[in-house]
């Protein structure tokens, strides 16, 4: 994905989320979960202050357990809570098998 004139990603969400609710800063989390814990209809969403915070927690949730398999998400504030993310992430998965099928990449 292209950000455009943005630095990062998080500043393209960032500017998006000014542009639909106006001036007002819009505070994005970071949000991680890890995909050997927990159930996948009820996942276990972490909610991070800031993509530095997201990646230290991954790194220690790995070394302490060996879990490498994540969902990342950037959702701005306001954008549906832990009750969308299960949708969210077999919506991600079914998209990501349709292009595998049609390309035939591998996982």
């Amino acid at each position: 994905m292209s950000t455009g004139p943005f630095r990062t990603r998080s500043d393209f969400i960032a500017s998006e989320v000014a542009r639909i609710n106006g001036p007002e800063p819009a505070r994005i989390f970071y949000v991680l979960v890890c995909r050997l814990c927990g159930d996948p209809d009820k996942p276990l969403p972490m909610p991070f202050g800031s993509p530095a915070e997201r990646g230290k927690w991954a790194s220690a949730h790995t070394a302490a357990t060996g879990h490498d398999r994540w969902f990342v998400l950037d959702q701005p504030a306001g954008s549906g809570g832990p009750e969308k993310i299960a949708a969210l992430i077999r919506e991600h998965d079914q998209v990501v098998a349709a292009w595998r099928a049609e390309t035939g990449e591998r996982q």
